[in-house]
C-alpha cells in the first residue's frame, strides 16, 4: 500500500514537472518572445486580446489538467514518453 501510494506521487511531480515544463516553453515563453519582438503580430488591442483569449487558455489549462490526471490516475504513467502510462487510457476528453 505504502509503495502504490509512493509510485503515485511520484507519478504525480513527474507529470507536474512535464506538464509545466515542456508545453509551458510553447504557452508562455514562445508567445512572449513573438509579442515582444516588435512586430505587429495580432489586430486586437491589449484589453480585446485578455476578453477574448482568457476562455481558451482557461478552457485549455482544465483539459490539460483532465488529460495529465487520466494518465496517472487510470494509466499509472505520466505523458512523457520516458514513463509512459502502462495501461491503456480509454476515458477523458
Amino acid at each position: 500500500m505504502a509503495e502504490q501510494r509512493s509510485r503515485l506521487t511520484q507519478l504525480v511531480l513527474e507529470t507536474i514537472v512535464h506538464t509545466v515544463v515542456c508545453p509551458g516553453f510553447v504557452i508562455v515563453v514562445l508567445p512572449y518572445l513573438l509579442m515582444s519582438s516588435g512586430h505587429e503580430l495580432y489586430a486586437f488591442d491589449g484589453r480585446s486580446r485578455l476578453v477574448v483569449g482568457w476562455p481558451f487558455v482557461g478552457t485549455g489549462i482544465l483539459l490539460g489538467l483532465w488529460c495529465t490526471g487520466q494518465f496517472v490516475v487510470f494509466g499509472r504513467g505520466t505523458p512523457n514518453p520516458i514513463d509512459p502510462p502502462q495501461f491503456l487510457v480509454r476515458g477523458g476528453p
